[in-house]
């Protein structure tokens, strides 16, 4: 998929503090992880968003 772009995806890891009440808590996905699928799927770029699991705090 040359020039592709993954244009949604989010990362979790345990290290940071969750939102109050977040609806869903995943499994830590890294971006060392998602670099596997980059690698075999071929997206040139990506969108990475806050997921609602974190809440507000951009920091």
């Amino acid at each position: 998929m040359r020039s592709a772009c993954d244009t949604h995806l989010h990362f979790y890891d345990h290290r940071y503090p969750v939102a109050q009440g977040p609806v869903l808590r995943p499994a830590d996905a890294t971006p060392e992880e998602y670099r596997g699928v980059q690698v075999a799927l071929g997206p040139e770029r990506v969108v990475i968003v806050q997921p609602t699991t974190y809440g507000l705090d951009n920091t």
